[in-house]
């Protein structure tokens, strides 16, 4: 079944319900039956002293004030639909708890505009609409709480609070001159069931407030576009999160190589490298921070994340014969490598040239100091060698090397 406003008196235990100036208005306690829909077509206000448990469908079309209590007692049917046909919005000083919330506003701009504090319980389902909060809203989503549909269409605009012990996806969107735009930010469960995280999405350069040319020396490209802001409010969980980049809002010199993009964090003096594991799949970095606060995105010094080995043994027992340094082709394939001996003369002389297949140096001599025509390997000693990256970012370097026969 399914009632107008004027028809509500027969699936409630107790209402009472005024019109006034086109609104509907509750004074006391309004009870929904569960498997009951009961459609509101005119903005709802709920008095300070008034009652709304709704353990059906309540359908609004229009605005939704509450300065008293809504809740529910059953979680089996219990739905509210926001389903305006223009903008709604959400106010007053109440308690607002909702069981199952569905958007279904395709209204240009922002479909519902909330200046009240909001519980989710159950699931939202994101159909159609982006819901904006405003200076006094806040929207909580309890520790069972889940949502699904988020996309460009449909998503929470600024901060989002999670509660509970579950690993979340934060619906979070943000838009510039009417784009409007969902990103994918998540956090892994936290330890207890009453700690709080909060996250918001910022489409806008960080710079502004957080000095791009203060960071750690590791760190090249930080991005220009976008910002998150993360950080626990109740508890003192550790939780890994995870960010996501994307072609329309991530600044574009960060997409070049994507398996060296990294999270950065700004620890309120500088930005510091907090790494991250690279996911292809969903275009997503994740990372257990040393601290929360003011993330983004950056690229690291491709240098920074090579494996500098600093011993070989060319001695033909088919382990560790040659000196080899894993990821250097792939993340400067037009290096050159010089090795030295300690007198300072040269035993290997080599430019890559882009081959994915270098010559490694296999401890013989290569230089005017060779000891006989037959290239026998070098003595036992500490050698250094010199690699240039010839990428125009990235300095030269100088490191130590063992030969041990």
């Amino acid at each position: 079944m399914k009632f107008s406003i004027q028809q509500i008196i027969t699936c409630i235990f107790l209402v009472f319900v005024v019109q006034v100036n086109a609104q509907m208005t509750n004074i006391g306690q309004m009870h929904i039956r569960q498997n009951t829909d009961v459609s509101v077509l005119q903005s709802l206000e709920n008095k300070d002293t008034a009652m709304i448990v709704n353990n059906g469908i309540l359908h609004l079309s229009k605005n939704f004030k509450n300065n008293g209590i809504v809740s529910f007692t059953s979680q089996n049917s219990a739905k509210t639909i926001f389903k305006g046909l223009e903008k709604q919005y959400i106010n007053g000083e109440g308690l607002t708890e909702f069981f199952n919330l569905e958007v279904m506003n395709s209204s240009p701009d922002f479909s519902i505009t909330s200046n009240s504090i909001i519980s989710i319980h159950g699931l939202t389902d994101l159909h159609d609409g982006v819901v904006e909060k405003q200076d006094n809203g806040k929207v909580i989503f309890q520790d069972e709480a889940s949502h699904a549909n988020l996309k460009d269409e449909s998503y929470f605009d600024n901060k989002v609070y999670k509660q509970g012990n579950k690993a979340f996806v934060f619906p979070l969107g943000h838009n510039i001159l009417g784009r409007y735009i969902s990103r994918f930010t998540a956090i892994s469960a936290p330890d207890l069931q009453t700690d709080i995280f909060s996250a918001e999405y910022i489409w806008r350069n960080s710079n502004t407030d957080y000095d791009h040319d203060k960071k750690e020396s590791t760190i090249t490209n930080i991005n220009t576009e976008e910002y998150w802001v993360i950080q626990p409010e109740e508890g003192n969980s550790n939780v890994a999160i995870t960010l996501s980049w994307s072609d329309v809002t991530t600044a574009s010199n960060l997409l070049f190589n994507p398996k060296e993009i990294v999270i950065v964090r700004w620890n309120g003096e500088q930005w510091i490298n907090e790494k991250g594991t690279v996911n292809l799949n969903n275009n997503s970095v994740t990372t257990l921070p040393s601290g929360y606060g003011v993330f983004t995105l950056a690229n690291v010094n491709a240098f920074e994340i090579l494996n500098l080995p600093d011993s070989f043994s060319p001695n033909n027992d088919g382990i560790n014969d040659s000196f080899k340094i894993p990821g250097l082709a792939a993340n400067f394939p037009n290096f050159n490598m010089q090795i030295y001996n300690r007198y300072g003369n040269i035993v290997y002389d080599y430019k890559n040239n882009g081959s994915g297949n270098p010559v490694w140096w296999n401890g013989k001599s290569q230089g005017r100091v060779t000891v006989s025509s037959n290239q026998k390997i070098v003595p036992a000693a500490t050698y250094w060698y010199i690699i240039d990256f010839n990428d125009g970012v990235t300095k030269p370097v100088q490191k130590w090397l063992y030969l041990n026969k």
